[in-house]
């Protein structure tokens, strides 16, 4: 049991904004986008990230998004929440980015993640999309775990 401890005490820290806004609950959506906007502007490169895909061509608009609260209003609290997650995901294993191992855990987590959450929409009404998707993305992380004590 002390290995497994070992482990998970060398896996990365979730960074603090990160961490609020995935604590945000659907069943408990009382923020405003203004509040949301205040918690992820602290973290720079989080927001570009959510402008750039604001403004990619699956969200094609005809002018330019230049703020980030009107990024956040046009993806929606549910997408942040997902970009938020993968944005954070990826970040963790910078380091790792070029071995084997991290190009295989993260698209393999991803396409999980992306599959739970259709898998829920599609098929299983009652269960939480965004959660499915978490846990999707999560399900492998002891293997990531292992990894880091090397």
């Amino acid at each position: 049991m002390e290995i497994y401890e070992q482990y998970l005490k060398n896996l990365p820290i979730i960074p603090n904004v990160a961490a609020k806004v995935m604590s945000i609950t659907e069943e408990k959506i009382d923020i405003s986008f203004q509040e949301l906007e205040n918690i992820i502007k602290i973290d720079p490169a989080l927001s570009a990230k959510i402008l750039k895909v604001a403004n990619s061509a699956l969200y094609a608009r005809q002018k330019e998004i230049k703020t980030l609260q009107m990024a956040i209003t046009l993806l929606g609290f549910k997408t942040i929440k997902s970009l938020v997650m993968l944005t954070t995901a990826s970040n963790m294993f910078l380091k790792y980015r070029n071995t084997l191992f991290y190009k295989h855990f993260w698209k393999h987590s991803v396409m999980t993640a992306f599959i739970a959450k259709e898998l829920a929409f599609k098929h299983v009404k009652k269960l939480n999309p965004d959660e499915l998707f978490i846990a999707g993305l999560l399900h492998d992380i002891g293997e990531a775990a292992i990894f880091h004590t090397d």
